[in-house]
C-alpha cells in the first residue's frame, strides 16, 4: 500500500500571493520597464485633475459666471505646462512649470484664476512624483545650456524656427482667417528639432498620430456623451500612453495627445473648437 510523504521546500511556504496591482505592476514592467514614464504619465493625469476640480469648486463656491469654463481653462493650462517641462530635477521643473503656466494666462488677464489653479495643481505632483521620474541620475546634472553659445547654440536655433513657423501661422490667419489657427501654431512650434532631418521626420509621425487618433476619438463620442466618466478615463490612459511613447514613438505619442484633446474638448462642452470637425450630435 503506497503513503503519500509530505515534502516541504524551505522558504517556498513564505512567498506571499501575488495581489492585484503587484502583477500589475509586474505585467507593465516586463512589457514596458520605463518606470519614470509612467509616473509622468500619471502625474500629468493628476495636473489636469487638480486643476479641473479646483477650478470647479472655486467656481462654484464663489459663484464665478461659467465656472465649466473656468475648470476647463485651469486643467489645460496645468495640463499644457505638465506636457512641456522636461527637467531633471524638482527644483527646475517648478521653475519651468511656473513659467509655463504664467505664461499660458498672459494671453488675456481675465483668466488669471485659472492660471493661478493651473500653477499650483502643476506643481503639487511633479513634488510628489520626486526623484522616482529620473531615467538615469546623470541628467540631474546635464547642462542647462549648449555649450556652443550664442546664436549659433541648438536651443536658439530651434527657437527661431518655433517664433517663423508661428509668425507665418499668424499672417496667414490676418490674411485668409484659418480655422483654428492656435492649434497650427502649437503644433508647428512643437514639431520643431534640433535638425532639419528630425523635424521632417516628426512633422511626419505627428500628421500619421494624429489622422489616426482624431477619427478614432470622433468614434467613441457618441458613447462618451452618456458616460462622461468613462470618456475621462480613456483621455487618462491616453495621457500615460503619451508619457511612456515620447520620445522614441512620436507618431504614438501625438495620437494619443490628439484623442485625449478631441474627447476631453467634448466634455467641458468647447463646442467652438470641435464644431468644425462637424461632430454629430453636439449642438
Amino acid at each position: 500500500m503506497l503513503r503519500t510523504i509530505d515534502v516541504q521546500v524551505p522558504g517556498l511556504e513564505a512567498v506571499p500571493a501575488l495581489g492585484p496591482i503587484t502583477r500589475a505592476k509586474a505585467f507593465l514592467d516586463r512589457i514596458y520597464p520605463a518606470t519614470h514614464r509612467r509616473i509622468k504619465g500619471l502625474r500629468l493625469v493628476t495636473a489636469y485633475g487638480i486643476a479641473a476640480l479646483l477650478g470647479t469648486l472655486l467656481g462654484s463656491s464663489y459663484g464665478i459666471p461659467n465656472s465649466a469654463l473656468l475648470a476647463s481653462l485651469a486643467g489645460g493650462f496645468a495640463l499644457w505646462a505638465s506636457v512641456s517641462e522636461g527637467q531633471a530635477t524638482r527644483a527646475l521643473s517648478v521653475r519651468d512649470l511656473g513659467l509655463f503656466s504664467a505664461a499660458g494666462m498672459l494671453g488675456a488677464l481675465t483668466i488669471l484664476l485659472a492660471g493661478v489653479i493651473a500653477v499650483g495643481a502643476a506643481i503639487v505632483p511633479r513634488l510628489l512624483s520626486g526623484p522616482a521620474e529620473l531615467p538615469i541620475p546623470a541628467l540631474a546634472v546635464a547642462p542647462r545650456f549648449s555649450t556652443t553659445g550664442g546664436f549659433r547654440s541648438p536651443e536658439v536655433r530651434m527657437g527661431l524656427q518655433a517664433a517663423i513657423a508661428a509668425l507665418v501661422i499668424v499672417l496667414l490667419n490676418a490674411r485668409f482667417g484659418l480655422k483654428e489657427s492656435a492649434w497650427a501654431i502649437t503644433a508647428c512650434t512643437y514639431v520643431i528639432a534640433g535638425s532639419t532631418s528630425g523635424t521632417i521626420d516628426r512633422v511626419q509621425r505627428r500628421i500619421v498620430g494624429t489622422v489616426i487618433a482624431v477619427p478614432l476619438g470622433l468614434a467613441c463620442l457618441p458613447m462618451v456623451r452618456h458616460a462622461p466618466i468613462l470618456g475621462r478615463a480613456m483621455a487618462a490612459v491616453a495621457m500615460i500612453v503619451y508619457a511612456m511613447a515620447m520620445p522614441e514613438r512620436y507618431d504614438i505619442a501625438c495620437g494619443a495627445y490628439a484623442f485625449t484633446l478631441v474627447v476631453t474638448l467634448w466634455i467641458s462642452g468647447d463646442t467652438f473648437t470641435l464644431s468644425w470637425l462637424r461632430v454629430p450630435g453636439k449642438q
